[in-house]
C-alpha cells in the first residue's frame, strides 16, 4: 500500500494509458482482432513445440501418445490461426 502512495504518479499513467489503448482497440476493431488472433497463434504454436518437447524427454511416463497428439494439435491450431 505504501508503493502506490509513493509512485501515485505511475499508476495514474498506466492507467490513462490504458484508456487510450482500449479506445484505440475499440475504434479500429479490425486491427486489434488481428492483433489478438495473431498473438494467440503464436501462444498456441509455442506451447505446442515446448509441450512436443517436454513430451519427448519424458516418453517413458503414461500419456505419451495424448500429450504428443494434444501438442501436435496445439501446433496446427496455432499456424491456422
Amino acid at each position: 500500500m505504501e508503493w502506490f502512495k509513493n509512485n501515485r504518479h505511475v499508476v495514474l499513467l498506466e492507467g490513462i494509458l490504458l484508456t487510450i489503448l482500449g479506445i484505440l482497440a475499440i475504434a479500429m476493431p479490425g486491427i486489434s482482432t488481428l492483433s489478438t488472433e495473431l498473438f494467440i497463434g503464436w501462444l498456441l504454436f509455442f506451447s505446442g513445440a515446448i509441450q512436443l518437447y517436454r513430451t519427448f524427454k519424458s516418453r517413458h511416463q503414461p500419456g505419451f501418445i495424448g500429450s504428443v497428439l494434444l501438442s501436435v494439435m496445439y501446433i496446427a491450431f496455432g499456424l491456422l490461426l
